[in-house]
């Protein structure tokens, strides 16, 4: 895992808790992609200047790792925090992931984390 690096605040907790936990975060979400990356190899976060809605960035996160093939790969993830049902969350969530992509024509990671009373 990767060493606590200081709060950044402007982009509140939730990136800080996936920039720590983010070999775990794609083991449990997404083995897929985590069976293809080196861990041994560590990963690296960038920052971005990907697409906004509304004025707010829309993918938080870049990270950099290495492939068991060897080649570096750049995986974008597109972390939504919901704090409220919304009626047109889903269509939103695949223009953002759609929006991402056509700016940086690599594969994007989606994942929201919804935190309303709804169990449905």
């Amino acid at each position: 895992m990767k060493p606590k690096k200081q709060v950044n605040e402007k982009d509140g907790p939730w990136q800080d808790v996936l920039e720590y936990f983010f070999q775990p975060f794609l083991e449990f979400c997404f083995p897929g992609w985590a069976k293809q990356i080196d861990w041994k190899k560590g990963y690296k976060t960038l920052k971005g200047d990907l697409p906004a809605r509304e004025g707010k960035q829309i993918c938080d996160m870049l990270f950099e790792v290495t492939l068991l093939n060897g080649k570096k790969s750049i995986l974008l993830v597109h972390l939504e925090i919901q704090g409220q049902k919304q009626k047109d969350f889903p269509s939103r969530m695949m223009g953002d992931k759609a929006a991402i992509y056509k700016k940086k024509k690599k594969p994007v990671i989606s994942a929201a984390i919804l935190m309303d009373d709804d169990p449905s």
